[in-house]
């Protein structure tokens, strides 16, 4: 407000400034008193006007000082806070360096127990598909040749030539199972096989237990052409066939099968019956479980029960599975 004031006086007396020695010499020339009063107070008035001018400047310094104080007084605390916050920020490195050094510890340990269980898992895959290859195609071929060998006891006292048919019959068996292993052994030593056409490999593993078992199959392959399945759903399909007739024949007894495979919207349907004894409650062993095994790995389901007869008692097995084609 007194700048103000200052600043309006100063303004008045610049605009009035031209006209004050005309306004003193027409006051001499008249005599006025106003003449002799502004005389007497012109040194004054300029000694006060100079006090005023001085008293702002003083107060526009003090003020300018005022403001140059808090402004550094508020940069003083200003480099206080980007200290600390400096000091924090290192700190904060500091303790992510170690949190990241620690993690790199931890990850290349897991990493060293990932590697350690995949060997170990791989290992343990190769020794259960010696396993199974031992089971399905060895267990398949001794199961043929234990019919045959039932067949020649019965028949050694009545027909000796049919029995010498028998035994020609089941010395080839036993040749077959040794032929299945060295594939087996081949196939373990190279990763290359040749591709599995699955509907003739049905068919032929169908032939071949009927040639040996004695056993009647009723087969309804349907698979089309332009439908391709893996290696892998073709191999277990046809091991599943495989298990399905020798625990048949093994442990029902059966003499008659049924064989369906066929498409059913996007899924593969397998179906395989038999007259053998009623599946019951019987726990499955160590084929059925190992193929279950394959099927799920496959996103498969898979289903055992025993069938329905004519009078609706309890007839042989019903072997079920059903996979994905997708």
């Amino acid at each position: 407000m007194r700048g103000f004031s200052t600043f309006s006086i100063c303004m008045t007396a610049s605009l009035l400034l031209p006209y004050l020695p005309g306004l003193l010499e027409w006051l001499a020339q008249s005599g006025s008193y106003g003449y002799r009063v502004l005389s007497a107070l012109m040194p004054n008035s300029l000694l006060l006007f100079m006090i005023c001018m001085v008293m702002v400047l003083v107060s526009k310094v003090r003020r300018v000082h005022l403001i140059a104080e808090r402004h550094a007084s508020e940069l003083l605390v200003k480099n206080r806070e980007l200290e600390q916050f400096h000091h924090n920020l290192e700190r904060l490195v500091e303790r992510r360096t170690a949190e990241l050094e620690q993690a790199n510890r931890t990850l290349s340990a897991t990493l060293r127990e990932k590697a350690e269980t995949l060997a170990e898992m791989s290992v343990l895959e190769e020794r259960n598909r010696i396993a199974y290859e031992m089971h399905d195609v060895v267990g398949h071929t001794l199961t043929a040749a234990i019919v045959q060998l039932e067949a020649t006891k019965k028949l050694a006292e009545r027909h000796n030539a049919v029995s010498f048919e028998k035994l020609d019959l089941l010395i080839g068996l036993v040749r077959k199972g040794l032929d299945d292993i060295r594939k087996s052994v081949k196939l373990l030593k190279s990763d290359e096989a040749e591709p599995l056409s699955l509907a003739d490999s049905l068919r032929e593993l169908i032939r071949y237990t009927e040639d040996t078992m004695e056993i009647e199959i009723e087969a309804d392959i349907d698979i089309p052409a332009n439908v391709k399945l893996g290696r892998m759903t073709e191999h277990v399909l046809h091991h599943a066939l495989q298990e399905g007739l020798t625990n048949g024949i093994r442990h029902g007894q059966c003499k008659r099968a049924q064989f369906r495979i066929y498409l059913i919207g996007n899924n593969l349907k397998f179906q395989l019956t038999n007259d053998g004894s009623p599946f019951g409650s019987a726990v499955p062993g160590f084929g059925l479980t190992s193929m279950t095994e394959r099927v799920r790995l496959l996103g498969g389901e898979v289903h055992i029960r025993s069938s329905t007869g004519m009078d609706g008692k309890p007839l042989g097995c019903e072997l079920t599975i059903t996979l994905p084609l997708d």
